[in-house]
């Protein structure tokens, strides 16, 4: 999926979260999937938030985490 702007409300897919709201479009910053696209719960408050998540993008291949510790320590990334 090719979208140079990831951010606000999906109002292209048709899932809808469990408040039958259209969920937002999020970016993972933590864990194994940091920097992959998902769209999520568009409740502001987390005591809110149901747990609907739709990844976006494939999983990083499993040689991934390694190679961007790598990059992370060298002050590449």
């Amino acid at each position: 999926m090719e979208i140079s702007y990831w951010g606000g409300l999906d109002h292209v897919t048709d899932p809808r979260c469990s408040h039958g709201k259209r969920p937002r479009r999020l970016l993972c910053w933590d864990g194994k999937n940091t920097g992959r696209r998902y769209l999520g719960c568009p409740m502001e408050k987390k005591s809110q938030m149901c747990c609907f998540v739709k990844w976006m993008d494939e999983e990083w291949p499993p040689r991934f985490p390694g190679a961007r510790r790598l990059l992370l320590l060298s002050g590449m990334w």
